[in-house]
């Protein structure tokens, strides 16, 4: 279900929609979405997934996970594991200094324009929550020794 050549937001929608129905037998206890290692609670899984329902947009929290970790310095970051089935690079912030709740919603804007539009974040350019907002795009190997290249996400620009 999750291979082949049609579109894999289509393809991970079906899967969801299986897998929503598998959860709610009597004995599950975790559903794995092995793609982006996630492990969700079989009710919180068919509530996402019941979302499909409606067209507020895919279920990306069940799909991509986005790890935040906090920094010596009190900063937040935060990093995706799930991209790279799309197509698409994986996303790192390392170091930020909104609120990891803002800093993560404002990831999952990026991801769904990501996944609507193709690979986007080229190198080099910008990108940002408001016209006031914006921080540079680097194509760079991971900080978190992922491998390959990752797409970072740095420092605000003056």
């Amino acid at each position: 279900m999750l291979g082949g050549g049609e579109d894999p937001v289509r393809r991970r929608l079906l899967a969801t929609a299986v897998t929503a129905i598998a959860a709610k037998q009597s004995g599950a206890v975790a559903v794995l979405w092995a793609e982006s290692s996630h492990v969700t609670f079989p009710p919180a899984f068919v509530k996402l997934a019941e979302g499909l329902k409606t067209p507020k947009g895919p279920p990306l929290y069940l799909w991509v996970q986005m790890l935040g970790i906090q920094n010596d310095d009190q900063t937040v970051g935060v990093y995706t594991t799930g991209l790279e089935a799309f197509g698409h690079r994986e996303i790192e912030i390392p170091r930020s200094e909104m609120d990891l709740g803002d800093l993560r919603e404002w990831l999952h804007g990026i991801i769904l324009y990501v996944l609507e539009n193709g690979p986007i974040l080229r190198d080099g350019e910008t990108i940002g929550m408001t016209p006031t907002h914006k921080v540079r795009i680097s194509h760079c190997p991971s900080k978190l020794d992922r491998p390959g290249t990752v797409v970072c996400l740095g420092e605000p620009l003056q």
